[in-house]
């Protein structure tokens, strides 16, 4: 008896003691959100939105978000003025172009202004180019309805500096020589120090100079395609600056583990000051894939 009464009264003063606390966090949602990666030579476009939250009806990221129509964006190339990016709408809403294209050597800076909020500003440049060196396509056995190939790439890293690169491969749909009918290809990394990318088939590769700075690294990859490549192929190797590859690879694992409820959740990466998104640079080139 003289247990139960000690045990009730320490319940009474654990629930006595018990104490609401109210922790504010900050509402991201409708606020302003600058998307901008500016590739080398090529016009600077930006897409300002507002930031909301991703429900059933709208879980892909790349839709529904409304744009905002009067923001004012300004360029700046090497710490001065260059000039207001042009306002321009259409059926999928605004969005804002420069009259210059991007160039490697040079600072940008970009302001976004919108009514009622703090001025946003980011600030990147557009990395050198990187030429891959021997490239081998090779035609393997495949256990479904899909060809399947194996492709391997070396992809020549400059030294002293931090590089970052992503990797992506495209299917001509016709033997027309264009890129207005190209097809993304799924593929596997079988590189042994990728070991996110297990099994499961990709259309990204994302890699920094972590390991071979200076060196030459050679990838694999196990590529996928549903047309048994009867057409022209093509490799993309894409130079990042530190920021566009922190966004690029953040988005992509966002993507890939904030659906799975055992993985933890990825915050996506943003450079923007005073606001969501990213100002970054790239440089995009395309190499055929002779077979």
């Amino acid at each position: 008896m003289k247990k139960k009464l000690v045990l009730l009264l320490m319940a009474i003063i654990t629930l006595s003691c018990k104490k609401q606390i109210t922790i504010d966090l900050p509402d991201m949602v409708n606020q302003p959100v600058i998307n901008l990666l500016m590739a080398k030579d090529s016009f600077i476009t930006a897409l300002v939105t507002k930031s909301q939250y991703l429900g059933p009806m709208n879980s892909d990221p790349r839709f529904g978000f409304s744009t905002i129509p009067d923001a004012k964006v300004t360029l700046y190339e090497n710490g001065g003025y260059k000039e207001e990016l042009q306002r321009i709408t259409n059926i999928w809403g605004t969005y804002y172009k420069s009259t210059v294209k991007a160039r490697p050597g040079i600072a940008y800076r970009v302001t976004v202004a919108v009514n009622g909020y703090p001025e946003m500003e980011g600030t990147d440049s557009i990395p050198p180019s990187t030429i891959p060196g021997n490239l081998t396509f090779r035609k393997v056995a495949s256990d479904d309805s899909k060809s399947k190939a194996n492709i391997t790439l070396e992809l020549i890293d400059k030294p002293g500096e931090k590089n970052y690169y992503r990797i992506r491969m495209y299917e001509h749909l016709t033997d027309n020589d264009t890129t207005m009918a190209l097809a993304g290809l799924s593929f596997i990394s079988s590189d042994p120090y990728d070991i996110l990318f297990g099994k499961k088939e990709r259309r990204e590769f994302f890699t920094d100079d972590q390991f071979f700075d200076g060196h030459t690294r050679r990838l694999n990859f196990i590529v996928s395609s549903d047309l048994g490549f009867k057409h022209p192929l093509e490799l993309e190797v894409t130079t990042l600056t530190y920021s566009s590859y922190n966004y690029l690879f953040s988005s992509f694992l966002a993507e890939e583990k904030n659906e799975d409820v055992l993985s933890e959740k990825v915050i996506v990466f943003s450079n923007v000051l005073h606001g969501l998104g990213i100002v970054g640079g790239m440089s995009i080139e395309r190499y055929k894939i002779i077979y």
